[in-house]
């Protein structure tokens, strides 16, 4: 019985694709869209091999190509608009983007946030830094407040900064955030937005469809990694936001 199962070179790519995917079930689950990719180029090659139709091969393999050719257009859209707006610094009011909270100590995506727009603070004396971001599951207060404490710890001045503590999405940091600026009396013509980079085309395109004008002061994210993983995120989470920006009146 054994012997007659058809071993082909390509199932140790596929048996190696499939324990990546499942190995990233354990991290957290902002990784699932990177283990989902991994599991379905894995299915590729173990089908590949198995099709006895030279033509459905043909076809598999020409819609794999097709699928990698839209990730890549859409990555690379992704990349060009988390370049940094060099108006940004201009801009009387920045609102930094929330992100995981441990505890009460911010996470390594927010911290290096939070190094932008300690950057931009200093860039911009007289700006103001709306901080964006509600608590949420294992945080013991909220990201507001978590980015606050990290700020003001590295020299920016508590009159500075206002707390948006309410969202939970990005289009809720940008809607209440408008709505803690008009409570101060700032009526900003253009903010600007501090968040990661592959995060910074949903954010501007999410405030142009509230009816702001957004520049993108974006932050580095360091472990490539990570940069890869988020930036893959990213397309199924634009098309969400796509979606959910039709109820925007």
């Amino acid at each position: 019985m054994l012997s007659k199962i058809k071993i082909h070179k390509s199932d140790f790519i596929y048996i190696f694709l499939l324990l990546s995917a499942a190995i990233l079930t354990l991290f957290p689950p902002h990784f699932w869209v990177t283990g989902f990719l991994f599991c379905a180029v894995g299915l590729v090659f173990f089908f590949v091999p198995r099709l006895k139709s030279i033509r459905f091969r043909r076809i598999l393999i020409l819609l794999s190509a097709l699928c990698l050719c839209v990730l890549e257009i859409a990555t690379s859209f992704i990349w060009v608009y988390g370049s940094r707006d060099n108006r940004a610094a201009e801009c009387p009011v920045a609102v930094v983007l929330g992100a995981q909270v441990n505890g009460q100590t911010p996470s390594k995506i927010l911290r290096e946030r939070l190094d932008a727009a300690l950057a931009l603070a200093e860039e911009n004396p007289d700006m103001i830094l709306i901080l964006s971001g509600s608590k949420g599951s294992g945080e013991e207060i909220t990201e507001a407040q978590a980015m606050r404490n990290y700020l003001t710890t590295h020299g920016v001045s508590f009159e500075r900064l206002l707390l948006e503590e309410k969202s939970t999405d990005t289009l809720e940091n940008l809607y209440y955030s408008m709505k803690i600026a008009a409570e101060n009396q700032l009526h900003p013509d253009s903010i600007c937005i501090v968040t990661s980079e592959f995060h910074c085309a949903r954010a501007c395109y999410l405030a142009h469809r509230l009816g702001l004008t957004a520049r993108c002061f974006p932050a580095e994210t360091k472990l490539w990694f990570y940069r890869i993983n988020y930036y893959l995120r990213e397309i199924p989470a634009f098309l969400k936001a796509a979606v959910q920006s039709k109820t925007v009146s």
